[in-house]
């Protein structure tokens, strides 16, 4: 399951996926494509959306997934997505579901050593380490005031 920050079906075909960003330090390129968001996020859409394009298959080649950055207004992180990207997201979640599936009880699920990892966590306080998550950051549609280019420009 993926929860879209905005959603765009584009008139060419492309699916649009924006995903912002409210940390001070900006991720590079090789952590924002190794990130499971990144993975969950471009499989779920071509796995279901059709669901949510009219019955219409979504191919990978369709996939754009634009990170946005509060911190850096101006600057687009836009990871396209391939057939092969999309095989090795299957690969890789069925190994992690398959690692979960493995443990017997909860003493097999360890925490994480960053603890800062758990700022916005929403289930931080099964852990004990916070009440409640983080803020939430609100984002006027007016802030998104980009032109998104043809991915040949990319």
């Amino acid at each position: 399951m993926a929860k879209f920050d905005r959603l765009v079906f584009a008139d060419d075909g492309r699916v649009i996926i924006v995903d912002w960003k409210t940390g001070q330090r900006r991720p590079d390129l090789d952590q924002l494509y190794a990130s499971w968001q990144t993975v969950v996020y471009r499989y779920v859409m071509v796995e279901g959306g059709h669901c949510l394009n009219g019955g219409i298959a979504v191919v990978p080649n369709q996939v754009l997934l634009i990170y946005w950055h509060a911190a850096y207004p101006n600057l687009l992180e836009p990871l396209g997505y391939s057939q092969a990207e999309h095989e090795e997201a299957h690969r890789r979640l069925e190994a992690i579901v398959e690692e979960i599936l493995s443990l017997e009880n909860e003493a097999d699920f360890h925490k994480t050593e960053e603890v800062s990892l758990c700022q916005r966590c929403e289930y931080r306080s099964f852990c004990a380490r916070g009440r409640v998550a983080g803020d939430e950051w609100e984002i006027r549609d007016e802030d998104l005031d980009f032109e998104i280019l043809p991915e040949a420009e990319y």
